[in-house]
């Protein structure tokens, strides 16, 4: 019999913590699942998705740790923090869909950006090409050109020139990802 990671009645009673004197059907609209739906993860009856636990813990600035697993502070504190450990503040999240960075990113993996608007090094990226976003790998040639690459071979690498392309845009550079289990 596998562990609950989420024990789920601590998990509802740091649910209910956090969303206070607020109603359930308010909390509920806030998340974007119906009123039942919340009732049954406070009570222990079922577990909210991975998606919807980065949702709160970024939304209501808690601490991912405590959130789970009812460790360390509700709340992170600014300082302190141990090397690698996802700080979320400031960063915003893309859902990836499709195959293209399969096997690093499959479709519904989360990643956790930082907004630069610009390349700083070779790495992942959020980025909008045509009026689409996702998050592709970023290479820089030597002639200053940029290779955009899917970590799945089937998809070609796309090469962006130095000069401004209207329709490419850097949104932020990936700090975090994360997958449901």
């Amino acid at each position: 019999m596998g562990t609950n990671f989420c024990s789920k009645s601590g998990l509802g009673d740091r649910l209910r913590a956090i969303r206070g004197e607020v109603t359930v059907a308010e909390f509920a609209a806030k998340l974007g699942v119906h009123k039942n739906t919340l009732a049954r993860y406070e009570r222990g009856d079922s577990s909210p998705d991975g998606a919807l636990l980065a949702k709160i813990a970024l939304d209501f600035k808690v601490s991912a740790s405590w959130l789970l697993l009812g460790e360390g502070a509700p709340v992170e504190k600014s300082l302190g923090a141990l090397e690698g450990e996802p700080r979320c503040e400031g960063l915003f999240r893309m859902v990836a869909q499709g195959d293209a960075m399969a096997p690093t990113l499959l479709a519904g993996d989360l990643a956790f950006c930082e907004p630069t608007g610009e390349f700083l090094a070779d790495g992942l990226y959020a980025i909008e090409i045509g009026g689409a976003q996702s998050v592709r790998r970023i290479q820089l040639l030597p002639d200053g050109a940029m290779n955009i690459l899917s970590d799945n071979p089937a998809y070609p690498p796309v090469r962006v020139e130095s000069r401004p392309v209207s329709d490419f845009k850097i949104l932020g550079k990936a700090k975090w990802i994360a997958r449901r289990v």
